[in-house]
């Protein structure tokens, strides 16, 4: 409820926003989370992890260019994972 309070004093244009999951395994969440921000789009991240906080994304789903990108996830182990496009 905080950051979608927080969100909602941003005033972001529906049309700029895209939810995140980071992973496949995160889908629902972000889904539930978009539908409290109006039905906000989503994209998802696919991703092969080579080592202990190292994960290279394979593909993108959906359209976050010149969007404001909310990634919602369920917890930070480290926060040092390298993600490389």
């Amino acid at each position: 409820p905080v950051i979608l309070d927080y969100l909602a004093s941003k005033t972001i244009c529906s049309d700029d926003l895209v939810v995140v999951s980071p992973d496949v395994g995160g889908v629902a969440r972000a889904r539930a989370f978009a539908k409290k921000l109006s039905d906000a789009p989503l994209a998802i991240v696919d991703k092969r992890r080579h080592g202990h906080n190292v994960a290279e994304v394979m593909n993108l789903i959906g359209d976050v260019k010149g969007k404001v990108a909310v990634m919602v996830d369920d917890m930070i182990d480290t926060a040092g994972e390298t993600m490389t496009l």
